[in-house]
């Protein structure tokens, strides 16, 4: 059996090259990191602004229309960069360099014109934005490319804010806010009534709450809002909510039924923990998870 490292991804079935929405990404993203570099070294040299102001724009333009052109000859990598987390995080080395150049200055003592270090921190920023959003796109198609159809589907309603630990936090900063606020309405003549306020309603949300009063009730599992989708593959268990994301099985622990959950356990990192009543049958889910993870698949580290 391969290891996780050497292991290689399959092609996605149906693939015929990158897709349009991958190339515009990672052309505009280019782009973006060639015509950065290019304007702080225009900066650094006392370019004219006008040189500048042409240079960037068409820099992006002509990187973009270069990937459009020949993207399809990078077939495969964008599985390959969603692999797990070290290759997701090469997307933000752009960044990093574009955040390094005013801290390098600061470092040793060389004087940056303010122009070169606002140019170079809006880089940095606009990269990162992109690269979240390549981050994703490249682990999306990761997963699509090592699962296929899911031996077990069921909604996941978290049970994780209805323990004790989140009653005491809650209660908690209730109290802290209202100590605070009573502290500020002494000494500060009246100014404290908004900390009041905020402290007074997160105690009255969990008096209501463990009172059942009618306004406070917990929703039925199905009404509630932030569901969100567990599917079981041979590769692990694709968690998607928000944004989607790979469990391999060597990364989960027990799983176990409870009367009030259900329970996945995951190695250094928070457990899974959906409500049952949520899940169409409960007892079935359970057994075709321990099924397919009972195959042992060594699937790629995420």
């Amino acid at each position: 059996m391969l290891s996780r490292e050497r292991q290689s991804v399959p092609k996605p079935a149906g693939s015929n090259g990158i897709d349009l929405g991958f190339k515009v990404g990672i052309g505009f993203y280019l782009g973006l990191v060639v015509a950065g570099f290019a304007t702080i070294g225009g900066i650094a040299v006392d370019a004219s602004t006008a040189t500048l102001l042409a240079t960037a724009p068409s820099t992006v333009t002509g990187v973009l229309l270069v990937t459009l052109v020949f993207g399809n000859r990078l077939e495969g990598v964008p599985e390959r960069l969603g692999q797990n987390r070290l290759r997701r995080s090469l997307w933000y080395l752009p960044a990093v360099a574009f955040a390094a150049v005013p801290l390098a200055a600061w470092l040793v003592q060389i004087t940056l014109s303010p122009q070169l270090a606002a140019t170079a921190a809006g880089f940095a920023i606009i990269t990162v934005a992109i690269a979240i959003g390549l981050s994703q796109m490249t682990r999306n198609r990761f997963i699509a490319a090592v699962t296929g159809e899911p031996t077990v589907e069921w909604t996941w309603q978290t049970t994780r804010f209805d323990g004790p630990g989140w009653s005491i936090a809650i209660v908690g900063s209730g109290v802290l806010f209202v100590l605070a606020g009573l502290q500020a309405a002494f000494s500060e003549g009246g100014s404290g009534a908004r900390l009041l306020g905020y402290g007074s309603i997160l105690l009255l949300l969990w008096v209501g709450q463990r009172r059942e009063w009618g306004a406070f009730e917990q929703p039925e599992a199905d009404s509630r809002w932030g569901g969100a989708t567990l599917q079981a593959y041979d590769a692990g268990l694709v968690v998607d909510r928000f944004n989607s994301k790979l469990i391999p099985w060597d990364r989960i622990g027990t799983i176990e039924l409870t009367d009030e959950e259900l329970v996945i356990e995951r190695n250094r990192w928070f457990d899974v923990r959906c409500d049952r009543d949520a899940i169409d049958d409960p007892e079935g889910a359970l057994e075709r998870v321990e099924r397919v993870r009972s195959r042992e698949i060594d699937a790629p580290r995420q």
